[in-house]
């Protein structure tokens, strides 16, 4: 039944409580692209035996409700793009999918402006190696339930929390980013969530790519953040907190600076800053430190008591 409606864009209602799919093993695309979807029946809709949903509501931009609870995805092993435009919807609930075989998620939620909450609390991501631009562009997202995803095998996060305008807090401190291998698989992650004032990305793990500004441009509304036990093997801190004026407090603890060379501007602008407790800082190996503290109007304190200084 692939596509079996796909663009037809004056259709207005679809009826299916009846429509018998118990051996259907592919739904991919079939109602990509009704544009003007207003109502869509799917009660007692088989699903048991399907293994693709890909684009299967892609670019609904109008339907406003979608009523899932008889979805069976034990077999379906692609949901990429499977609600992709849908900027309608203000709410999924989700709680009977099962995605223990799923390995394809990218785009699963991109576009759906107008999505408030959405708890993924049940989700297996285990066999998950992208998760690429899954909530791209959730314009209104105020919260999301992230708290069973398993990232140990994820090598792409590329544009995951894109311009989620309204995402005020997350804590992603269970995710494994040892998967990562390529800098480019962490662009612009956080781009554009200028409402989040919590960030949690403790215990990650960047040994094998560079963390850098970069990776935390677009937070201009950050004001927490904790980044303790994190894995950090690179040379250069450069500029790294720069981009976060309004940041507050800022949680190191335990973050490895045993290779690093350059710390210039490390901290610079960070003008909301109060204290900062780098005790744990190995600063043996640092040879440039300019404008470290510069404009940080905030602070207070600063014990400096542990750094080497004799390289720099």
């Amino acid at each position: 039944m692939s596509g079996i409606f796909n663009n037809l864009p004056a259709l207005l209602s679809i009826d299916l409580s009846g429509m018998i799919t118990d051996n259907v093993k592919d739904m991919s695309y079939m109602f990509g692209n009704c544009g003007n979807l207003i109502s869509l029946n799917l009660k007692n809709f088989n699903t048991s035996n399907d293994r693709n949903m890909r684009n299967m509501f892609s670019n609904c931009a109008l339907l406003k409700h979608l009523d899932l609870s008889y979805f069976n995805t034990s077999n379906v092993n692609n949901m990429e793009s499977l609600f992709n435009g849908c900027k309608a919807l203000t709410s999924l609930n989700l709680s009977s999918f099962n995605t223990s075989n799923v390995s394809n998620i990218n785009s699963m939620f991109q576009n759906c402006q107008a999505l408030i909450k959405l708890d993924l609390s049940n989700f297996n991501t285990h066999n998950i190696k992208e998760m690429k631009n899954i909530f791209n562009s959730c314009l209104k997202l105020i919260s999301i339930d992230l708290s069973s995803f398993e990232t140990t095998f994820v090598e792409d996060f590329t544009y995951m929390f894109y311009k989620c305008q309204r995402l005020k807090s997350l804590d992603l401190s269970h995710f494994r980013t040892n998967g990562l291998k390529n800098q480019k698989n962490l662009i612009d992650i956080f781009y554009g969530c200028i409402a989040m004032n919590y960030l949690d990305l403790s215990n990650w793990d960047f040994s094998l790519i560079t963390f850098s500004a970069d990776n935390l441009n677009g937070l201009t509304g950050l004001e927490h953040l904790k980044l303790s036990n994190v894995i950090f093997n690179q040379t250069t801190m450069a500029y790294l907190f720069s981009s976060l004026y309004y940041i507050i407090s800022l949680n190191l603890s335990n973050f490895s600076t045993s290779n690093v060379v350059d710390m210039s501007q490390v901290f610079y602008n960070s003008k909301k800053l109060k204290t900062l407790d780098l005790t744990n800082f190995y600063t043996d190996k640092v040879t440039i430190m300019v404008s470290m503290f510069e404009q940080c109007l905030a602070l207070t304190s600063l014990d400096l008591s542990s750094f080497n200084t004799s390289l720099s």
